[in-house]
């Protein structure tokens, strides 16, 4: 369902006179479906009896975390999940057209230290590789691990799979 949703004390007067300016009123639209049925039947074959692991109580955490990290205006997601073992894993899902999806498994979240959850971080992101002596930017919406006070690791799309880059 699509609804006009004001944006500031502008976006209120203006929906209130009928007006339109340009960036007064914003198109707010449901959260995408993204665990489609042809996600959630590569995620069986490759994890048997998984389940979702539900996001810790922190502030603007959810599960899963969705963005267009691949530009190809599908929503990706990243998100936790349990094994049949109890073993929580970083998992990046994305769509495609043909095959259904890409299931992309990063490993165990107990790899990053202090990790509760995924979050989305935006363009422009200061990452530093170790021993580096100047900061690297991340070019478009990146997944990480994060705990509940900062984003921790960023896993960065190279194209045909993620990295992970250290954050600031």
């Amino acid at each position: 369902m699509n609804v006009l949703k004001p944006v500031g004390w502008a976006g209120v007067l203006c929906a209130c006179l009928g007006v339109t300016l340009n960036g007064a009123i914003a198109l707010a639209q449901d959260p995408p479906e993204v665990l489609t049925k042809a996600i959630r039947k590569n995620l069986d074959k490759q994890f048997p009896e998984w389940t979702l692991a539900a996001a810790p109580i922190c502030p603007g955490a959810v599960s899963p975390a969705t963005a267009d990290i691949d530009f190809d205006q599908e929503p990706d997601a990243a998100f936790v999940l349990t094994t049949q073992g109890g073993e929580a894993r970083v998992v990046i899902t994305l769509p495609r057209v043909i095959g259904g999806s890409v299931v992309h498994d990063l490993g165990p979240l107990s790899a990053v230290p202090d990790a509760t959850h995924l979050v989305v971080l935006p363009l422009g992101t200061v990452v530093r590789e170790p021993g580096a002596m100047f900061d690297d930017y991340l070019s478009g919406p990146t997944f990480a691990a994060a705990s509940c006070e900062k984003a921790l690791v960023a896993y960065v799309w190279t194209g045909y799979g993620f990295r992970e880059r250290s954050l600031k």
